[in-house]
């Protein structure tokens, strides 16, 4: 039986995608003048946001590339987090019903908090496990293994939601339960995900135990 739901932010929560291409956009225009394609772009859904820097901007100071990327998102705040239908809902009834429940994120304490405090939800989440808690990052086991450590939660009783591989592959090497969402733009088909494949997938956010109850 699952009583530990371990859930992703960004495409999981939050609709951030557009706001994420938005402030790549801004900081190729504002450094290079050009415009990437948006597929370029997706190679860094899910990753922390420094490592994509260092791989998209190597002849820049990581933090000079922040400060660019992170003035924009400032001035664009409300427009760049909107959640997803009915996950504001899912996560207070997980609280309500029991459950131990944790951010597992590759964004930044700051913004995570910000954008649950939008939603009213922040006080429904025992633990956030964000980017700046750990030294690898999802797709490592590192952030689920601390999660279940500081919730006093076993693997078998655990399960990531999340949108991404990252999410998927975190999971698996964690050795906990995965649920991939329905409702965010999927870059991959799960039946081509081979053994990283979501032991389950939740169309809607409403029908979350539903889908706990299969494990």
């Amino acid at each position: 039986m699952i009583d530990t739901v371990l859930i992703d932010f960004d495409g999981t929560l939050m609709n951030t995608r557009e706001g994420i291409v938005n402030s790549w956009k801004h900081l190729y225009k504002v450094t290079r003048n050009i415009e990437p394609e948006e597929e370029v772009l997706k190679v860094t859904f899910g990753e922390p946001l420094r490592t994509s820097l260092e791989k998209f901007f190597p002849e820049m100071d990581p933090d000079d590339a922040l400060a660019i990327y992170k003035e924009y998102q400032a001035e664009h705040h409300e427009q760049m987090m909107k959640p997803f239908p009915g996950v504001v809902e899912m996560v207070k009834k997980l609280k309500v019903r029991g459950f131990k429940v944790a951010l597992v994120t590759s964004r930044g304490e700051k913004s995570s908090v910000e954008g649950l405090e939008m939603c009213g939800i922040l006080n429904c989440f025992d633990e956030l496990i964000t980017a700046n808690k750990c030294e690898k990052h999802k797709p490592e086991p590192e952030p689920i293994y601390m999660a279940m450590e500081r919730l006093g939660s076993a693997p078998e009783h655990t399960v990531m939601i999340g949108d991404t591989m990252y999410d998927l592959i975190s999971a698996k090497r964690a050795g906990v339960k995965s649920i991939l969402v329905g409702w965010n733009v999927l870059d991959k088909k799960p039946e081509d995900m081979g053994e990283y494949a979501p032991d389950e997938i939740l169309q809607r956010a409403e029908d979350i135990f539903d889908v706990l109850e299969k494990f």
